[in-house]
């Protein structure tokens, strides 16, 4: 095998792994980030819209280190106060988004939306009224955790494609060698039967050549 067929030879081989590793590391990914909010989502579709009121509205505020130093991420925290079958809760949940952002701009926009002692509606668990949402939308925020959908269905579909393409065969030189060989051995073959053949010819040609001339020698002049 020449050497610049081993660099194709190996890819072809890494490739399932290539697409394995992809396929489980985008099943990781979206379990940890985008699952839990989908499925809340999915969930919500039945709970129940009952009138609730802003008690407090302030960010969270936490602490992230990175190599650049540190900083400071944030999560929207509205509190609010809501009555189910005769029973008052409290509840802090925005959306289903659980992870915190670095955009404070952007969460304390939405602040304003929702100040103190406004009214308004959240949405509850019959199942367990302890639960309840303000915002159970699909929004932006859960982009990031679809995102690795994209490197599963890669991976999936990668290994798909693999298992249905024919096996490929990674050493035509040998085959092709095994058949210069035989090629040669006929050719060989060929040659000496060729210098049998001509020996034989030339056997005969001497054989009528010495019969002419001792007919010749024996004839009266």
């Amino acid at each position: 095998m020449t050497t610049a067929a081993q660099p194709k030879q190996v890819l072809n081989q890494s490739r399932p792994l290539i697409f394995g590793f992809l396929a489980i590391l985008g099943g990781i990914l979206f379990y940890f980030l985008g699952y839990g909010p989908l499925t809340k989502i999915v969930q919500a579709r039945d709970w129940i819209a009952v009138p609730t009121q802003v008690e407090t509205s302030t960010l969270s505020e936490g602490i992230v280190r990175t190599k650049d130093g540190i900083h400071k991420i944030y999560k929207v925290n509205i509190q609010y106060s809501y009555q189910y079958h005769g029973k008052w809760y409290l509840g802090n949940q925005y959306n289903f988004n659980n992870f915190y952002s670095s955009d404070y701009n952007s969460l304390n926009s939405a602040l304003v939306d929702y100040p103190i002692g406004k009214k308004m509606v959240c949405y509850v668990n019959p199942a367990n009224p302890n639960e309840s949402v303000i915002h159970k939308e699909l929004d932006w925020y859960l982009l990031p955790g679809v995102m690795p959908l994209i490197l599963l269905c890669i991976g999936i579909g990668g290994l798909c494609i693999r298992a249905k393409s024919p096996q490929i065969d990674n050493s035509p030189k040998i085959h092709h060698r095994a058949f210069q060989i035989g090629t040669y051995q006929h050719d060989d073959s060929f040659s000496t039967g060729q210098r049998r053949s001509t020996q034989k010819r030339n056997t005969i040609a001497v054989n009528q050549a010495t019969h002419h001339e001792h007919y010749k020698n024996q004839s009266p002049n």
